[in-house]
């Protein structure tokens, strides 16, 4: 079976071997080594939390976790599983068809929609270091069940950014929108995160996400 860009970028990197949890990463300290041990420390570092607002769990996810199809069977039996299945199969065929023109592994690691929950990342004078994070293919993502995997590092560069941007939700002033549209000849290759302006529980969110907003993503 011929493996997708992104599959041979998780084989190079290794198949998710660490699954470090929030209590390692919620300190400054604690994230700034968690991307020290990626090597990925600038002069001036701007670490965030943040989701991937276009996520949708998939049926061959990464994790292999089918907790959304067992959900559904559990709730509404085997046709509304068999229908949750159906339905996480055309999530993953269109994804591939949006990655189809995207051989940039880091960009469609990034790009990704049905694996990956979000990301801590890291902005520096070089661009953007990015930590992928799991949560069990859970619909409602709650901090205890996130796990950030090193492993799939990836790194991106201010030149392979075509455009960026930092956007306010009407009504809502404790999330912001960012935006990253990538050097790509694919339409697709985008990365839309929610940041979350505040957070009791990551002591570095506040601080960071007011120099982001005064600085710009």
């Amino acid at each position: 079976m011929k493996l997708s860009l992104l599959e041979r970028f998780i084989e190079e990197r290794g198949r998710f071997m660490s699954e470090i949890t929030i209590d390692s990463f919620k300190t400054e300290e604690g994230v700034r080594q968690l991307f020290e041990s990626v090597g990925y420390i600038g002069e001036k570092n701007c670490f965030l939390y943040a989701l991937n607002r276009d996520y949708v769990p998939g049926d061959t996810g990464l994790w292999k976790n089918y907790s959304f199809t067992r959900g559904a069977t559990k709730m509404g039996g085997a046709f509304a599983g068999y229908f949750a299945n159906s339905l996480m199969k055309a999530v993953d065929n269109e994804l591939a068809q949006k990655q189809a023109l995207i051989t940039n592994p880091a960009i469609q690691l990034l790009t990704n929609t049905t694996d990956i929950r979000g990301y801590v990342f890291n902005k520096t004078e070089k661009g953007y270091g990015f930590i992928p994070l799991s949560n069990d293919y859970k619909l409602i993502t709650k901090l205890k069940d996130v796990k950030a995997h090193p492993e799939l590092f990836a790194e991106i560069t201010h030149q392979d950014i075509e455009k960026k941007t930092l956007k306010k939700i009407p009504l809502n002033f404790n999330r912001r929108i960012a935006q990253f549209k990538f050097n790509c000849e694919s339409p697709y290759a985008m990365l839309t995160l929610t940041i979350y302006t505040k957070n009791d529980v990551i002591e570095y969110q506040e601080k960071n996400c007011a120099i982001l907003m005064s600085e710009g993503v």
